[in-house]
């Protein structure tokens, strides 16, 4: 739900400040939601549903993984409280995203297949 909620603000984003010439990235900390979104399959009705909408605005090589220890969003479920969250320098984002996107690290991820196969329309 998260990459949908992401490609919708995007969207809004895009329009409201007429962006619509920039290249847009999209990071997850979800292996799964990844792999959904990666892969042409026939998903379950809920999931299929989000993974259609994602990929009818976005194209798959603009979806890459973040672990969550570089993800700033996760920060509040560590319990972290809203003045350490407000003051991290963490909102810069990692070093690297200011680097070229061609020397972002390609991070080699394993699937949970079971868990990605769950999803699949029965």
């Amino acid at each position: 739900m998260a990459c949908v909620l992401g490609v919708r603000f995007s969207n809004y984003l895009t329009e409201a400040l007429s962006l619509s010439d920039i290249p847009k990235y999209f990071w997850t900390d979800s292996t799964t939601a990844l792999f959904w979104i990666k892969r042409n399959d026939q998903w379950g009705t809920f999931v299929g549903n989000r993974v259609r909408e994602i990929c009818s605005v976005t194209k798959v090589s603009q979806w890459s993984y973040v672990p969550g220890q570089l993800n700033p969003a996760d920060l509040r479920s560590r319990g972290c409280s809203p003045l350490q969250f407000s003051e991290l320098a963490r909102w810069e984002g990692p070093v690297w995203l200011k680097s070229p996107p061609n020397s972002w690290p390609k991070l080699e991820i394993k699937p949970d297949e079971a868990l990605i196969s769950s999803e699949r329309r029965k």
